[in-house]
């Protein structure tokens, strides 16, 4: 919005709804490797679908 309370041109495209309201499950997508989570963050960001970047051990070999 502008200075006087009026919607400028592309402010619809920032509304979101809270998608998970009013539900008893929520869903996020899990990925193992930074790369992975930032290419899966660039596909579901538009739907609002959260990703978390999880790290396992490193390899004791």
């Amino acid at each position: 919005m502008d200075g006087r309370g009026r919607v400028r041109p592309g402010d619809a495209r920032l509304f979101r709804l809270d998608r998970t309201k009013g539900q008893e499950q929520a869903l996020y997508v899990a990925a193992g490797k930074d790369t992975l989570s930032q290419q899966l963050t660039g596909w579901l960001a538009d739907g609002g679908v959260p990703v978390l970047g999880v790290r396992g051990f490193g390899s004791q070999s």
